[in-house]
């Protein structure tokens, strides 16, 4: 059976009023894992289309989904964003409905899309073996989501992508686009920036994840993927690094590699019962979520359910309304509670 549909609709867990689309990809009859296929900066769904759609080598391995993210959309036609949606004839085809937020909660999304694909095709797919890659962009999308999603992934992939979206904004000329995205000035606000990038929840990763990024590389420097290597080091986590010498920004499409790191992976990692949190705006376990009063916040987290229940002590820089999750035990249900947060808080819930 194959499975080729480029305008798939579905809403956010967040926000149930915001439709969505995304890219599903399959051939064969037999159920395969799900890979998340992330588009660039100003890409869009179609870059899974474009790169993945008729590649034997990746569609035999993989059910593979490419969501558009927030705001995002085309029918394809510029050639740079991707192959064209057949179905509407060279006319606009949907778009994503909301506003980008630079790794904020189009990361949601992304996790949104999976879940569709689980819902609609659950007979197509190995539900718990889930990964996720992308490039520029994308990679930074990757490597930042495995930090707001710790225990969702079974292996990431990441080329050539930015760790830390306020020193992107210092090194290129996207600063402009970045702080338009980000919805801040990075002089005013630096800590809207440090909560999108992967560098900031490096300490929350679990996920393996292997990098490549090219030395020349002008639009994201590559500096960007080697703080996070280096930074994981540091932890006692190490990240293969494919350093391409000399090389520029089109550093991808070695499918070979990459398959080769994802399919060392083949379960999702274990939160430990017990640990600390860096919360970049929101985090999603599956034993817990925590949103901040905004996704510009960044909260220190310390959490323990070695007792039943979880608790929680939390220290960070914005007042507001926090929100906790916690499993009611119903498959896929989940209770809330709400608090007002000042700057410290120990929590017990049960």
């Amino acid at each position: 059976m194959t499975i080729h549909d480029l305008s798939v609709p579905y809403v956010s867990s967040e926000d149930p009023d915001l439709k969505l689309y995304a890219v599903m990809i399959k051939t064969g009859d037999q159920p395969k894992p799900i890979l998340a296929y992330l588009h660039g900066w100003y890409g869009n769904r179609y870059h899974a289309e474009r790169d993945l759609g008729q590649n034997t080598y990746m569609l035999d391995r993989f059910f593979v989904v490419g969501p558009d993210m927030r705001g995002r959309g085309s029918n394809g036609a510029k050639n740079w964003w991707g192959t064209p949606d057949p179905a509407f004839d060279g006319k606009e085809g949907p778009t994503s409905d909301g506003t980008p937020d630079s790794n904020g909660y189009e990361l949601n999304d992304i996790v949104d899309a999976i879940e569709a694909a689980k819902r609609l095709y659950p007979q197509h797919v190995i539900a718990d073996r889930v990964y996720v890659m992308g490039h520029s962009g994308g990679g930074g999308n990757t490597m930042g989501i495995i930090g707001k999603f710790p225990d969702y992934f079974c292996a990431a992939y990441a080329g050539s992508g930015m760790s830390d979206f306020g020193r992107w904004a210092e090194l290129t000329g996207w600063r402009a686009s970045i702080e338009n995205w980000v919805g801040a000035k990075l002089d005013e606000k630096p800590a809207a920036f440090a909560s999108r990038g992967g560098l900031t929840t490096v300490i929350n990763r679990l996920t393996p994840i292997a990098l490549s990024h090219g030395t020349a590389d002008t639009s994201v420097p590559f500096e960007l993927s080697k703080v996070y290597v280096d930074a994981n080091a540091k932890l006692g986590k190490p990240v293969p690094f494919k350093v391409a010498q000399g090389a520029e920004h089109g550093v991808w499409g070695h499918y070979d590699e990459m398959v080769a790191f994802l399919d060392q992976h083949t379960q999702p990692p274990t939160l430990p019962a017990k640990g600390k949190l860096i919360v970049a705006g929101y985090v999603k376990t599956k034993r817990f979520q925590i949103l901040l009063p905004s996704v510009d916040s960044i909260t220190e987290c310390e959490y323990d359910l070695t007792s039943g229940s979880l608790s929680l002590r939390l220290r960070g820089d914005e007042a507001g309304t926090v929100t906790i999750r916690t499993p009611t035990g119903a498959d896929g249900e989940w209770r809330e509670q709400q608090f007002e947060y000042a700057d410290r808080a120990e929590l017990s819930l049960r």
